[in-house]
């Protein structure tokens, strides 16, 4: 599972049995991801939900649901428009909104930080979008990403710990992971994707510093054109979409981001770009489906391709699943040009190749002969630290083995 798959409670978590059951059926929880998709729409314009709409709703589902795909604060928004103040939903509201100005000023510590030791620094994600939606906490912040200088890797590490953070992750992947209670979390990053996922993504993105674009304000903190950031945003859910899935909120963080900024993208610049990830039909897809769930409160006919398409994102919730994780790895290894056997791609998880296994133990670009080591350590490790992760994923496999 992917590190925000980690992040949701255990709410959320215990609901992916529940969710998961919903598509090629009418279930009631199939018909609860729609009247949430309706309600994110009313407070994404503004509007009251209709009361034929909130009779029909079950509100235990919907919370469930919302806590599936982070978007309860939101509904909460179109619910209190219609009247309805419910403590359960109140609270959600309440938190999301918190948790918002929580982690902007600590996040401000932060970048005053960076400043001060001369440290490049350039925020991601859902610290730029958030502010691009109706009110403050509906876009839920589950952390802070920040890119910087990887040079300065001990010396952020050094500042975080000293003030109270975690080192949860250091040094393993793309990102180093801090934590510090109640509600802060930074994901650190020292690159903009990771290694060994998508070769054709990751080398367009091998020099991040070519993308940045100093602020006016900050002597330090950078920014990325409005066409650069919208190419990450694709490459980051195409990541998702290929993983362990992507949901509703990432095509609302689109359909947000588009109203925004379309009529100033350079599209000729963007086709050029997507073409050279090898995202132009993913982008087309994800772009075209946004505005058509989004651009109303009522949801248009939709064709097959794009029932589908809805559909994938309804039952994947804002993190994916590991179920859909493990079938999608397996697919595509098994479609690749090594046209593997589902035996193969079990033997490839448990032995990774150098490239991969190198970001977690960069000691192998020098001594790649302690490549079966690392092996071991990551087994282990995995054993000992992520023995219901590991569990999980052998069910799914020895289930997907047999379809």
């Amino acid at each position: 599972m992917n590190d925000k798959g980690q992040k949701r409670n255990k709410t959320a978590e215990s609901s992916d049995r529940n969710v998961a059951a919903f598509l090629g059926k009418e279930t009631p929880m199939r018909k609860t991801a729609y009247q949430m998709r309706e309600l994110a729409a009313c407070a994404l314009h503004g509007k009251v939900p209709s009361q034929e709409l909130l009779a029909q709703v079950d509100p235990e589902k919907l919370y469930i649901m919302c806590q599936f795909h982070c978007l309860t604060a939101m509904v909460a928004v179109a619910l209190r428009s219609a009247g309805i103040r419910s403590p359960q939903w109140e609270e959600e509201h309440v938190k999301a909104v918190r948790k918002s100005i929580l982690l902007a000023a600590e996040r401000r510590k932060l970048c005053e930080f960076l400043e001060q030791n001369g440290i490049w620094y350039l925020p991601l994600k859902g610290i730029v979008l958030e502010s691009m939606y109706p009110e403050i906490g509906m876009r839920q912040m589950a952390d802070n990403d920040i890119l910087y200088d990887k040079t300065a890797r001990d010396k952020v590490r050094t500042f975080l710990t000293a003030n109270g953070y975690q080192a949860i992750s250091f040094g393993k992947s793309h990102h180093d992971v801090y934590q510090k209670p109640p509600v802060y979390h930074f994901e650190m990053h020292v690159s903009l994707y990771p290694a060994g996922r998508e070769k054709r993504i990751e080398a367009y993105y091998a020099n991040p510093e070519r993308l940045l674009r100093k602020d006016a304000d900050h002597r330090f903190g950078c920014h990325m054109t409005a066409e650069d950031f919208y190419l990450y945003m694709v490459a980051h859910t195409h990541k998702h979409a290929t993983g362990c899935g992507t949901g509703l909120r990432a095509l609302l963080d689109i359909y947000v981001y588009l109203q925004q900024k379309s009529e100033v993208l350079d599209w000729a610049y963007l086709t050029a770009e997507l073409r050279q990830l090898g995202l132009s039909e993913f982008e087309q897809q994800m772009r075209q489906l946004s505005l058509r769930v989004f651009s109303a409160v009522e949801l248009p006919a939709l064709s097959a391709d794009e029932r589908k398409q809805l559909e994938s994102c309804l039952i994947s919730g804002a993190y994916g699943t590991v179920q859909q994780g493990i079938q999608r790895q397996m697919q595509a290894y098994c479609a690749g040009e090594t046209g593997g056997t589902k035996w193969h791609y079990l033997v490839q998880r448990v032995f990774p190749p150098r490239a991969v296994c190198q970001a977690r133990f960069p000691t192998l670009k020098r001594y790649p002969f302690l490549l079966p080591v690392c092996w071991v350590i990551r087994l282990v490790q995995a054993v000992i630290t992520q023995r219901k992760h590991l569990l999980l994923e052998l069910r799914c496999f020895k289930e997907l083995r047999n379809d």
